[in-house]
């Protein structure tokens, strides 16, 4: 008898612990709720009631002053000294200062030196600024080639830089996805935007913006430019 009371004991119990296990179990494993933002939520600066939408597309090419150049070197070569850091420490402790001076020095005597040629190459971009959520984003868009155009599928394709990073990412390999090959029967239609707060991009002016709202502001751009479906590549 006492064994039967046992034996049953065991199997309620162990019946509770697999009813308990399957309860957690779909609690875990049930969908999530789709998450609820507005599409249209004002970062600009100033007042949103005071905000006249501008849903105009505009040109872009960089133009720096040499003016801003000679004073940028001059500013580096006014760099404090720098305090060493630990013996056999590298970054664990913040920022290398040995490491800073090199990127300091580069920046100055090779950096500089070469900008325009550098600021000819970012120009070699179709570029273009528009607003969106108050915000005025920049943003690279090269279309396909025409003889791609005529022989190929093609797809629109959203290219996000890194964080930090910024389109100069994309320089090397955006011809290779507008161009005619013979390899595929597809090419892209690219636009790599700089992130908000990146590059020529503004930054939002109050607190909250994450990475949910920095996929609305992506994905407006895209509305703004015709696409309701399109290819993304993360950086």
């Amino acid at each position: 008898m006492k064994c039967l009371i046992v034996f049953g004991l065991i199997v309620a119990l162990f019946g509770a612990f697999v009813g308990y296990g399957y309860v957690v179990f779909t609690d875990l494993t049930k969908p999530l709720p789709k998450p609820e933002f507005k599409d249209d939520t004002y970062w600009g600066p100033g007042d949103a009631k005071d905000f006249v939408p501008d849903e105009k597309i505009y040109e872009f090419k960089l133009q720096v002053p040499q003016s801003e150049i000679d004073d940028l070197r001059k500013e580096l070569n006014r760099t404090l000294r720098l305090t060493e850091p630990l013996d056999g420490i590298a970054f664990e402790y913040g920022f290398n200062t040995y490491a800073l001076e090199q990127f300091v020095d580069y920046w100055r005597d090779n950096y500089l030196t070469k900008w325009n040629e550098r600021q000819e190459l970012f120009n070699s971009f179709k570029q273009y600024k528009t607003e969106i959520q108050g915000l005025n984003i920049h943003y690279i868009h090269e279309k396909v080639s025409e003889e791609a155009k005529e022989k190929k599928h093609v797809y629109p394709l959203l290219l996000l830089h890194g964080w930090p990073g910024s389109v100069r990412e994309f320089f090397d390999f955006i011809p290779m996805l507008t161009k005619h090959s013979n390899i595929t029967d597809y090419a892209f239609e690219v636009v790599a935007p700089s992130l908000v707060g990146y590059g020529w991009s503004d930054a939002a002016t109050r607190p909250g913006f994450n990475a949910a709202e920095m996929a609305t502001v992506m994905r407006n751009l895209m509305l703004r430019l015709g696409h309701k479906k399109f290819f993304i590549q993360g950086g």
